[in-house]
């Protein structure tokens, strides 16, 4: 994981909160949840099945297939095709990591954000699947993106976002998508993780994570407690309730 230092624009203190919907989140990838993607029927009739729901891909491989190739505008984020790589990044090519995080809520609300990363050429899939008892449902976690600037090959600060997530929305970052780490609110969280690595194989440190300190911390206002009142998030979608 490799490390570098970042200068943010010195007015840059503090942005609001929205809640997470497919619509805005579209630029950094996708929302995970009941209703998205192609719906068929399952298990005889007794499931419904959501297809399709989120573009899965690595570009260190030689075979890449996004997995939902023609439903995506290009990602402004996405580096490079893989023709376009030297061919140590893709012998041996990178491989499928599912692993489960569990995550303890973050001390601090508002949130001071000093960190920022991206996984350059593999989208990263985060679902919620567990929560400890007593937490409300519609705040699980807190989700804070950046577009890649093309000019600096850094965080393009104008494009900064941060999101409430329910339990009930995983999300999908595209490839080469900065996001701040995952950030649990009141209580611990338990994540399934997809994304694409070359552990141990890696050309340099950052291969598979970019890691960017910022010089200050962006305050996010989003305050709980455990009673569950949420401040500071904007609600931005019909009929969607704080």
């Amino acid at each position: 994981m490799g490390d570098k230092r970042g200068r943010l624009p010195p007015d840059l203190t503090t942005i609001p909160c929205e809640l997470l919907t497919a619509e805005a989140f579209r630029p950094y990838g996708e929302v995970i949840e009941v209703g998205q993607g192609r719906l068929t029927t399952a298990n005889m009739g007794t499931a419904r099945r959501f297809n399709w729901i989120a573009n899965l891909y690595s570009t260190r491989t030689k075979d890449f297939a996004p997995s939902i190739p023609s439903s995506r505008t290009p990602n402004p984020n996405l580096s490079a095709h893989p023709s376009a790589l030297p061919s140590e990044l893709l012998t041996p090519p990178a491989r499928p990591n599912l692993t489960i995080f569990s995550i303890a809520p973050t001390p601090t609300l508002p949130f001071p954000m000093k960190v920022i990363e991206r996984h350059k050429y593999s989208t990263q899939f985060f679902m919620p699947i567990h929560q400890e008892e007593g937490s409300h449902p519609q705040k699980g976690y807190l989700v804070i993106v950046a577009l890649n600037d093309p000019v600096t090959d850094g965080p393009d600060w104008r494009t900064l976002k941060a999101f409430v997530a329910a339990m009930h929305q995983g999300i999908n970052y595209s490839a080469g998508c900065w996001h701040a780490p995952m950030i649990a609110l009141d209580h611990r969280t338990d994540f399934l993780m997809l994304v694409w690595e070359r552990e141990g194989e890696q050309t340099s440190l950052s291969e598979d994570t970019d890691v960017v300190t910022m010089d200050h911390a962006i305050s996010i206002p989003v305050a709980s407690s455990k009673g569950h009142n949420f401040t500071g998030a904007k609600d931005t979608s019909k009929g969607a309730k704080l």
